[in-house]
């Protein structure tokens, strides 16, 4: 598939770029004046560096997605007099400024998402000469994006500033056919400079096999003096990047951690940009709220290493370009490319799950159907096309995240004879197998010291000192080698929390991260802990799991239970063949994810016979009157499972899935002993002991 096909830029492809180093244009010269101008240039080409030099003549508005970028504008047009939509920016909660304000500001720079304060009409009616759009692109995404409100109005006053304000310029990179045929429904002339630069083509692009390798290599270029950024797609986990196995070999580094919790200051973001000033720190570390808007510029860390994750993910193609490109003077890019190549489909024949709309949606642009005696979105609206289109393009730069970002890197400059493997091999060897052999090894080592833990050359006696610093303790047990699970106690852990506190749950739903899937993974969560509340330090068999309504109902939404833990990063936890046949497998994996002690064992048989005579006598009386119900029933073709002949071990079952009013059947003393022995695999689940 040509590039064109995979990235919808078959317009935009058209247009000869004129290839230099950095954008020289005048905003000021008339050629530009009453038209829409795009301006197309790679990162680090200077798309913004241009307004240096824009002179105020008749009034400026500018838009960008974030803030910090927008703070940037604005300090290199200091030619010009801004007035920002927050007022007091520098304060801890800026306030924002009053509509009258904003429209009777000379100069405004205001958020993409704060437009809709604007509104439209007679108040926007020559209000400004030039309007700048920058990272136009990422500005169409966020407008129908889950955080935007009031969509509709934000359109209006985008359409309206667009299509009335005398000279718009319009900024990013790759601009699809979707967007251009958006700036053309105008009826505008546009003037395209569209600028090129191969600014990966003396850059080295080192493939790695494991994460493991990957941070791995990262580590010996900062012992050997070097320093790093590392982009990754995780969350506020990426903290465990550092702690579960760089600060290993390189302890004395204090790494910049930087995630949703932990966000850069604008003053901060301001110092990195600065050729002029170095970061203290050699290795910093940020999660995706650093993709876009914060362009560093430290020499001092010559490589950049993309770590995403193995299961569900979350940034598309596009995204980790963007992402590689951060700090602009790397030098060496390493990269663990996390998954297969697919086959690719043409974007037109891509089907996507339908899109769902939020109620905000349909109180903003939906409209009344009598029909139905209700509102639903009008799929005619300018803008549930483009939330359409946002996410179809979303969802298709996901599944094809690797064709896309390999695509945008040769793009962009990229050597084959630049492409080179890991020579870091024995690094991807750390992976612990977690079989009976090394288990004893491991139970037999020894705890080491901080300055031993440095100079050894014995993975075990290090992963049983991790083990131990986990727990705090000198000594390791068998428990707990389980319960540390190759380093996700703590993930484990708070699992658990999650499950048991209600309000945890409630504050993760409220998160940007927010999605169908986090609901379903807390109903899920909700489901077993009613079960295991009724079932905690009871001997569980079989039969009762696999006949309880909390299995049937995972197992009748097995697509969607397993879409869920891949969404969790949860791979391990899909519901399998071999799990349908032995359920309690699947219960086991999934308590051990939530920080519970489980025993899965086969029971000892040799007394199944005394036993199930035991039972026979003592059920005796009850059994009979069983008995003779179901031979009445097999008439009419109602007895249990449909049999004629019936056993004790029917009488059995037939108590363990029945319920009064939600409540099991009890059982003697005699059948609860058949009910143990008779099962195939019996589970013990408790909470740890120390």
């Amino acid at each position: 598939m040509k590039p064109i096909d995979l990235l919808q830029i078959g317009k935009w492809n058209q247009i000869e770029p004129k290839i230099q180093r950095y954008i020289t244009i005048d905003p000021n010269e008339p050629k530009y004046k009453n038209k829409i101008v795009i301006v197309s240039g790679v990162l680090g080409q200077g798309k913004t560096s241009i307004f240096e030099s824009l002179k105020d003549d008749g009034g400026i508005i500018t838009v960008n997605p974030r803030r910090s970028v927008l703070r940037e504008f604005t300090l290199r047009t200091k030619q010009i007099d801004w007035t920002w939509y927050e007022k007091d920016y520098y304060a801890a909660r800026p306030k924002k400024i009053s509509r009258y304000e904003c429209l009777n500001a000379r100069n405004l720079a205001i958020c993409n998402l704060s437009q809709w304060w604007l509104q439209t009409g007679e108040q926007l009616k020559d209000r400004w000469s030039t309007a700048v759009f920058d990272e136009f692109a990422l500005t169409s995404a966020t407008n129908v994006s889950r955080d935007a409100i009031r969509k509709k109005d934000i359109r209006r006053v985008q359409d309206y500033l667009i299509g009335n304000t005398e000279t718009v310029w319009v900024l990013g990179w790759l601009f699809d056919d979707h967007t251009i045929k958006y700036l053309e429904s105008f009826g505008r002339e546009i003037v395209w400079e569209k600028w090129h630069w191969d600014i990966l083509k003396d850059v080295r692009f080192e493939v790695c096999d494991s994460e493991k390798q990957l941070l791995g290599s990262t580590a010996i270029d900062i012992q050997k003096g070097g320093g790093a950024l590392i982009v990754s797609e995780r969350s506020n986990s990426i903290g465990k990047i550092y702690t579960n196995f760089l600060e290993k070999h390189i302890p004395d580094i204090t790494p910049k951690i930087c995630n949703t919790e932990n966000r850069l200051t604008e003053d901060e973001i301001l110092n990195y940009h600065d050729k002029n000033t170095n970061a203290k720190e050699r290795l910093h570390i940020t999660s995706p709220v650093n993709s876009v808007g914060t362009d560093y510029q430290e020499q001092q860390w010559e490589t950049t290493t993309l770590c995403f994750t193995k299961q569900t993910p979350k940034l598309t193609g596009t995204d980790i370009v963007q992402f590689a490109l951060r700090n602009r003077p790397v030098k060496t890019l390493k990269w663990f490319a996390v998954g297969e190549e697919k086959n690719l489909v043409s974007f037109n024949d891509f089907v996507l799950p339908e899109v769902r709309f939020s109620d905000m949606d349909l109180d903003d642009y939906g409209r009344w159907n009598p029909q139905l005696g209700s509102r639903t979105i009008d799929s005619n609206n300018p803008v549930a096309i483009t939330q359409k289109y946002d996410e179809k393009k979303r969802a298709y730069e996901l599944e094809y995240r690797l064709e896309v970002a390999w695509e945008q890197f040769y793009m962009l400059g990229l050597r084959d004879k630049n492409i080179f493997q890991s020579p870091h091999k024995e690094l991807s060897d750390f992976k612990w197998l977690s079989n009976p052999v090394n288990i004893e090894l491991l139970l037999q080592s020894q705890y080491l010291e901080p300055k031993q833990y440095i100079r050894s050359d014995s993975i075990l006696d290090k992963k049983y000192t991790d083990i131990c610093n986990a727990f705090d303790t000198k000594k390791v047990q068998l428990k707990h080698y389980y319960r540390y699970d190759n380093g996700s106690y703590e993930d484990n852990a708070l699992r658990n929390t999650q499950m048991n506190d209600s309000y945890i749950v409630r504050q993760a739903q409220a998160k940007k991260d927010f999605s169908p899937y986090k609901t379903k993974w807390n109903n899920y969560q909700s489901w077993i802990k009613k079960f295991i509340d009724k079932n905690m330090e009871q001997t569980i068999t079989q039969i009762e799991f696999e006949n309880s309504w909390v299995w049937k109902q995972l197992l009748k939404n097995k697509i969607e239970v397993n879409a869920v833990m891949e969404y969790q990063q949860l791979s391990g936890l899909k519901i399998t063949v071999d799990d349908k046949a032995k359920p309690l497998q699947w219960l086991k994996r999934y308590l051990v994810k939530h920080d519970f002690d489980c025993y899965l064992e086969t029971p000892d048989k040799s007394r199944l016979v005394e036993i199930r005579k035991m039972a026979r006598a003592e059920n005796k009386k009850d059994f009979g009157i069983w008995r003779a119900e179901q031979k009445e029933l097999f008439k009419t073709g109602e007895s249990f499972n449909g049999l004629r002949n019936f056993q004790i071990d029917h009488f059995l079952a037939f108590k363990l899935i029945s319920t009064v009013n939600g409540v099991y059947m009890p059982l003697s003393d005699s059948l609860n002993q058949l009910r143990i022995v008779k099962g195939e695999y019996i589970l013990t689940i408790k909470d740890y002991d120390f």
